[in-house]
């Protein structure tokens, strides 16, 4: 179990101000580096697609801005056309930069991440100019499901419930402590906070 004195001073500071009252019972963070593995193979997709989609805005671009305009004008229709044709290729090419962007953003976010049990709650805290805090009491947990890996640590699921998506399909709803270590301590800890059935 990791406790407070592993966390930077910041997080620590935010992890006491946020349990005060409680017992902290368990703390952990996400793994960074296996945070940016994970988003490699999104990097990996995001090289061609970039590469392609910005080729065909480039050429749209230019286009656009090369050659005199003809003696009779330009067709309003034309223009608008590639007018269109450019905002609607742009949007994918920053699809294509948010791809490449993927695995810095999951190792930042994993960076000012830190979950933590108490003898109350399971919380989530993203700590970082400004705090952002999710906590999850004990009578609202269903169930757990638990990845482990070999070194102990994983990813836990803690299932809150069910809903309809839009085509009325149900799906559960959880919370996930990811890529954390000593996850099957962690679940036990989870499993003492769920109310007796």
């Amino acid at each position: 179990m990791n406790g407070l004195h592993h966390l930077p001073a910041a997080m620590a500071e935010a992890v006491k101000t946020e349990t005060s009252g409680e017992i902290v019972r368990w703390v952990g963070r996400p793994n960074a580096r296996r945070a940016f593995l994970g988003g490699l193979a999104a990097w990996v997709m995001g090289i061609p697609w970039t590469v392609f989609m910005g080729g065909i805005f480039s050429v749209l671009v230019a286009a656009a801005l090369s050659g005199k305009p003809p003696a009779s004008g330009y067709n309003p229709w034309h223009v608008a056309l590639l007018i269109v044709m450019i905002v609607f290729t742009s949007a994918f090419v920053l699809v294509g930069l948010y791809m490449l962007a993927t695995p810095f953003v999951a190792w930042s976010k994993a960076r000012r991440t830190v979950y933590v049990i108490t003898d109350k709650r399971v919380l989530t805290l993203s700590v970082a100019k400004t705090r952002s805090v999710t906590a999850l009491s004990g009578d609202r947990i269903i169930k757990t499901t638990r990845r482990e890996r070999r070194d102990g640590s994983g990813t836990l699921r803690i299932v809150t419930g069910r809903e309809k998506d839009s085509d009325g399909d149900w799906h559960e709803t959880a919370e996930e402590l990811l890529s954390v270590p000593e996850v099957r301590a962690a679940e036990r800890l989870v499993i003492g906070l769920m109310p007796a059935r």
